[in-house]
């Protein structure tokens, strides 16, 4: 989903990277990094979180945990309730597997969001398709 979402930002005009590309540049505080965590308490996106404050980046958390270390760590967090693979209760309950809703969600909420940066933006879909790979 985070990777689904860096690629619309790009359509957008927006420099997005993700963290671990090859390409991916060096970070500083005028940076935003976007982090993704059902639980909160993923250990990689934790520490890339931690790695994130020590040099001044702002950090927002996507997640259904109400509290985590990662959220701890974040600037902010965005509450989506659904299922987490390993914390389930009478309010996320799903019959998909593990965090599958949780991953559904987050890719309806950053589509809100594009078409939102769209409208702000006034950029057109056909814009955003001459920014779209053609080596395919």
């Amino acid at each position: 989903m985070m990777k689904a979402f860096a690629m619309r930002l790009v359509h957008l005009g927006i420099e997005a990277h993700i963290v671990g590309d090859v390409t991916t540049p060096a970070v500083g505080r005028s940076d935003l990094l976007i982090l993704g965590s059902a639980s909160g308490e993923t250990e990689m996106t934790l520490l890339v979180a931690k790695k994130a404050k020590s040099l001044g980046v702002r950090t927002a958390l996507v997640t259904s945990a109400r509290t985590s270390r990662i959220g701890q760590e974040s600037d902010m967090s965005l509450l989506i309730p659904a299922r987490a693979k390993a914390v389930a209760d009478a309010n996320t309950a799903s019959i998909q597997p593990m965090s599958t809703l949780f991953e559904q969600s987050m890719l309806l909420l950053f589509d809100i969001a594009v078409l939102m940066m769209m409208e702000k933006r006034n950029i057109s879909s056909k814009e955003m398709l001459s920014r779209h790979s053609n080596l395919e």
